[in-house]
């Protein structure tokens, strides 16, 4: 039912979308209610990318990753993602490497160049970095290592205890 609701609420005009959007973007709310609103307002609406471009930074993992997803699945929302990372305004160390990989397969030849400025794809081989990796599949796992690392990095995010 709520995503029925939000799916309607999509049909508001946007001046009227983006306070409701706002609100819901507050990290008080539920990560699922924030995905499902970007995830049903993101993509088709050049103001609604901005607003929410606008907060980047203040967004939860989860739903910062729903921002990339909706961005990359359009031209516009790509260019859009492309001039916040060349005006400064996003960090491109911060778009994920899927969202990159994405963008240097748009069929659009200005994206694919002006994307290749600012992420090449790896060039690692495997042989030179596995060695660690190896190693730490060896370990054995901690019950209290997991807890400590979930609390430090995850929970808050995720709002459990």
């Amino acid at each position: 039912r709520e995503r029925d609701a939000i799916q309607l609420i999509s049909i508001l005009p946007t001046e009227e979308r983006i306070p409701l959007l706002e609100a819901i973007l507050d990290r008080t709310e539920r990560i699922e209610l924030q995905q499902a609103s970007v995830e049903s307002w993101l993509a088709s609406d050049a103001n609604v990318q901005t607003m929410v471009l606008d907060r980047w930074d203040r967004l939860a993992p989860p739903v910062l990753n729903g921002v990339f997803q909706s961005l990359v699945r359009t031209l516009p929302g790509t260019r859009l993602l492309l001039d916040r990372v060349e005006s400064g305004q996003i960090d491109a160390k911060r778009v994920p490497a899927w969202a990159w990989q994405a963008i240097r397969g748009s069929t659009d030849e200005e994206v694919r160049r002006r994307a290749s400025q600012w992420s090449s794809p790896s060039v690692s081989k495997w042989e030179d970095i596995r060695d660690p990796y190896i190693a730490a599949w060896s370990q054995t796992g901690s019950v209290e290592r997991g807890e400590q690392h979930f609390r430090k990095w995850c929970a808050s995010c995720l709002r459990c205890n």
